[in-house]
């Protein structure tokens, strides 16, 4: 007897061909293998991205804490920033006051100049006058000699009339 329980090769049995449907099953095995590898390759990445994650996340918060220091240290650094500025604006003022005590001394340095101008020029007065003066003291040690010429001419008249005036009483005696 003979059975026919499978089909041959190249067979149609329920209006499908045995040959196609290996060949299809021979597809889905390859397509499975292929899919296998690839959901290998899929757990070996995601693997490699929750490492990845693990080390971000880690980074995260070693950031995190960081951030949180500076956050401190800047809020350290208000307190002296706000005397820094404060002693800014009281060095401001001290210039302001600075630069109008220099133009005081300025406005005062000029007035001195001006006196000094002033002072130069009676000083040069004063020497123009000594001159006159010492040429007025020349003449009238000049004239003092004069004068003393002339009364030693006037002693030596006065003299001579003293001598005539007693040779007169004398005449006049005999």
């Amino acid at each position: 007897m003979f059975v026919e329980d499978s089909p041959e090769p190249g067979e149609r049995v329920g209006g499908t061909r045995v040959a196609e449907l290996e060949e299809h099953n021979a597809e889905l095995e390859e397509r499975s293998v292929e899919l296998g590898e690839h959901h290998a390759e899929l757990e070996e990445r995601s693997v490699e991205l929750e490492e990845r994650n693990a080390e971000l996340e880690e980074r995260g918060a070693e950031l995190e804490e960081h951030n949180a220091k500076l956050e401190e240290h800047s809020a350290e650094l208000e307190e002296p920033n706000a005397e820094l500025e404060e002693r800014s604006a009281e060095l401001e003022e001290h210039n302001v006051e600075l630069e109008e005590h220099n133009a005081e001394l300025e406005e005062h340095s000029t007035e001195l100049e001006e006196h000094h101008a002033e002072l130069e020029e009676h000083s040069v007065e004063l020497e123009e006058h000594n001159v006159e003066l010492e040429e007025h003291n020349a003449e009238l040690e000049e004239h003092n000699a004069e004068l003393e010429e002339h009364d030693a001419e006037l002693e030596e008249h006065s003299t001579e009339l003293e001598e005539h005036s007693v040779e007169l009483e004398e005449h006049s005696t005999e």
